[in-house]
């Protein structure tokens, strides 16, 4: 081995972080990416090169988010409510009609419902667990894979919620 092939050699190509961890050229969804951390992981993908699709169910704020996004890379808004089957299924048609893999999603679309325990109403507790929990298991699924021979053939699904920074009652000051 070379001094030039051997990568105790810190001019190493490819040591370079940018070729080692660059998201530059990947494709993302990011859902409920049209404020709060979904905005803010949007941006961040797009100021790397990413090519980003953003939903969420205001198609105003998801369009306005995805033009200002626009701004520094590729960012496209589908709105769309991934709460229920159809609103997955129709964002994933949309997102697949356009490109044959994903590299990142993001399961950021989030719901809450501000109530007491004893006044927590079943229609809350049904958007909570439809929007929290079945749209992120079932927005997957339905993404295309990565495609065939992709050196990075997985891809990250990461669950943020931005609900998770308020304090219980009991602990709040």
């Amino acid at each position: 081995m070379t001094e030039a092939s051997n990568y105790r050699n810190a001019d190493h190509p490819a040591l370079d972080l940018t070729s080692l961890f660059g998201l530059s050229g990947k494709v993302a969804i990011v859902t409920g990416g049209s404020r709060g951390i979904g905005y803010m992981i949007a941006a961040g993908l797009v100021a790397n090169g990413v090519k980003v699709y953003i939903t969420a169910r205001k198609a105003a704020a998801c369009d306005a988010a995805a033009a200002e996004l626009s701004e520094h890379g590729e960012c496209i808004s589908i709105p769309g409510d991934m709460s229920t089957p159809e609103g997955i299924d129709a964002f994933v048609a949309a997102v697949t009609a356009q490109e044959d893999q994903i590299d990142i999603l993001v399961n950021n679309a989030g719901a809450n419902w501000g109530a007491p325990l004893a006044d927590y109403p079943d229609a809350g507790f049904a958007k909570v667990m439809d929007t929290n929990l079945n749209g992120t298991v079932h927005a997957d699924p339905g993404a295309p894979p990565p495609a065939e021979g992709q050196r990075n053939g997985r891809r990250p699904c990461t669950r943020c919620h931005d609900r998770l920074h308020r304090r219980h009652p009991r602990t709040a000051r």
